[in-house]
């Protein structure tokens, strides 16, 4: 009996083009949250997130994702309206949250114009504080362009929630997934 049903289901899935075997890893879909208006990427730092302990961990995110994708970074410069695609910020966010991502500006089905928070005293809790604040940055600018939290069973990068367990430079990276995703994007 059971291997009627298992193989009924292996049917039943083959027809519809999701036949997964034991031990077959499963595609990340993208984009998992919105997608950005462009390729270009203009972005700006508050004055709270410019005078904040770390505000390299901005332009370390921003030159992470313009050194190994497809998209195009600008920094607009003054935060002076709606047209900049992201604004960051310091802030003391809700109980643990290290970092999030916002989209504030909703055009259609895709994103104008976003937040990027960073709460740098529930970063600095744990270990490797520096490397943790660059992976929580290139984190949230990973939502900014589609990108949804991965398992580290899924892809070992900067896409999985929480502390890094190591300072190994790919917790601080996009996986060749995500950038294959993003390139085919933009």
């Amino acid at each position: 009996m059971r291997r009627i049903r298992i193989a009924l289901i292996a049917i039943v899935a083959a027809a519809a083009g999701t036949l997964f075997l034991p031990g077959q890893a499963m595609a990340t879909p993208y984009p998992e949250t919105m997608l950005p208006d462009s390729s270009l990427h203009t972005y700006c730092f508050t004055a709270g997130f410019s005078g904040s302990r770390d505000p390299g961990t901005g332009s370390y995110a921003m030159s992470i994702l313009d050194s190994t994708t497809d998209m195009t970074i600008s920094n607009a410069g003054a935060c002076s309206d709606n047209a900049t695609d992201i604004w960051w910020f310091a802030l003391d966010l809700a109980g643990t949250v290290r970092g999030e991502w916002q989209c504030i500006v909703v055009s259609g089905s895709v994103c104008d114009s976003a937040d990027v928070r960073i709460d740098f005293d529930q970063i600095d809790i744990g270990d490797n504080d520096i490397a943790d604040r660059d992976k929580t940055s290139v984190h949230e600018i990973g939502h900014s362009v589609g990108l949804g939290h991965h398992s580290p069973a899924s892809h070992d990068c900067a896409m999985i929630s929480g502390e890094i367990p190591s300072l190994d430079i790919k917790w601080r990276r996009y996986d060749a997934h995500d950038v294959a995703h993003i390139n085919a994007t933009f």
